[in-house]
């Protein structure tokens, strides 16, 4: 059976069954969002430019982990409907943390971009058996098929996802100048693929219903 098939079937079986309680990947998502506690926790008593620097740091090796919870659900076949809302909500609400932190006036128009676009998803996939990726693929222009081909490994993406990273940081750590501003066009392109999903998304939304 082909992963993609096997996250089809998982994905209609029930939101949470106690199984998952088993599952490797829940409890990287558990830790990852102990360590997310203790970075707010941090952020509100920095004192010093040392804890500024562990708050940073905590949400990098968040973002680490995140990807080490993909590939354990892949490569041990534990994918679900509860592993995809879970993880949404654990990225979702790291980058809101970490970019309204860094002060940066852009933080709030692009989180809200990014949880319009990011429950888009998430009611494409917990409602269908179909792969949001392969819809992308599908209905996207040259600029998004190349984004995610290889399943974002590719140097666009990558630039995308630092820039997203690196900004917000270089802003909280007080890193002015080209530290700060050579991570722009990287957020730009970021932002505007995820608007784009957004818009693809909601169409094929609409088609949907249109269709008797």
């Amino acid at each position: 059976m082909s992963n993609l098939h096997r996250t089809g079937l998982e994905r209609r079986e029930a939101l949470f069954y106690w199984t998952l309680l088993c599952y490797p990947c829940t409890w990287v998502g558990v830790l990852r969002l102990g360590l997310l506690a203790l970075a707010i926790g941090v952020h509100f008593s920095r004192s010093s430019d040392e804890l500024r620097w562990g708050f940073v740091l905590l949400v990098g090796l968040i973002h680490l982990l995140d990807l080490l919870d993909g590939y354990l659900a892949r490569r041990l076949g534990h994918t679900s409907r509860f592993g995809v809302a879970f993880d949404f909500l654990i990225d979702q609400t790291t980058h809101t943390v970490f970019w309204l932190a860094s002060g940066l006036l852009v933080a709030i128009p692009l989180m809200v971009i990014e949880w319009c676009a990011g429950i888009a998803v998430l009611r494409y996939t917990l409602r269908t058996d179909g792969y949001w990726k392969e819809v992308l693929f599908a209905k996207g222009g040259a600029l998004v098929r190349a984004y995610f081909v290889h399943h974002q490994r590719n140097a666009l993406s990558a630039l995308a996802v630092i820039s997203h990273f690196a900004l917000p940081a270089s802003s909280y750590l007080w890193l002015t100048g080209w530290p700060l501003w050579i991570w722009v066009p990287g957020v730009a392109l970021y932002a505007w693929v995820t608007l784009l999903m957004l818009v693809m998304l909601y169409r094929v939304k609409i088609h949907a219903r249109a269709v008797p």
